[in-house]
């Protein structure tokens, strides 16, 4: 059983290291918008080499020490048990959190997301074990098969290196078949709809 308690996933929008002074220069204007001088609007940030917009005269190096931090939260609070054999169905929009709360479960959590609470599979808490050791995988959107192998050895490259090849291509041709696929392990993936993918 997968048991999620409590999970908040949250992420850092935008952060502007500080810095003691920088150059001040003058950036093309965006399209349509109607400030600045000669083209260009006012902008802070280095640049190295000759500006498209150069500072007008007498204008140069500013003080600055300013960080910017924005922390959005994407999944606040969940908490859901999953049995053996039970789907749990997660919707949201794009860049809800959906495949960041997939990354937190398998171990793959980029560093600049925040996660707080309980993850346990068969009552152990996975959080602190490596990914490798969670016995947790994800199936991405892209099928991400290598196409100079076989369906069956796609399968197989998966499949943890234990037990014998031959009891390893038996669970493998199970997976096909309990997936309507049996028969296909000899095909190349290319071959594959993307249903079948």
């Amino acid at each position: 059983m997968l048991e999620l308690d409590a999970i908040t996933i949250a992420v850092a929008d935008t952060t502007v290291a500080e810095s003691s002074s920088e150059q001040r220069h003058w950036l093309p204007r965006p399209f349509g918008e109607r400030v600045g001088v000669r083209g260009c609007v006012p902008a802070l940030m280095p640049f190295d080499g000759p500006h498209p917009c150069p500072l007008p005269e007498g204008e140069g190096e500013i003080q600055k020490a300013l960080t910017l931090s924005a922390r959005r939260v994407l999944v606040r609070d969940l908490s859901a048990q999953v049995a053996g054999g039970d789907v749990l169905v997660v919707m949201g929009d794009s860049g809800s959190g959906k495949s960041s709360l997939l990354a937190l479960i398998s171990g793959t959590l980029a560093p600049a997301f925040e996660a707080s609470g309980r993850i346990r599979l068969d009552g152990r808490d996975i959080q602190s074990l490596p990914t490798a050791q969670r016995r947790v995988g994800m199936l991405f959107q892209d099928d991400l098969l290598f196409p100079h192998m076989s369906v069956l050895d796609n399968l197989l490259f998966a499949l943890p290196a234990e037990g014998s090849r031959t009891q390893r291509i038996a669970q493998a041709e199970a997976a096909l078949h309990s997936a309507d696929l049996a028969g296909y392990g000899a095909r190349w993936p290319a071959s594959l709809s993307g249903g079948q993918r």
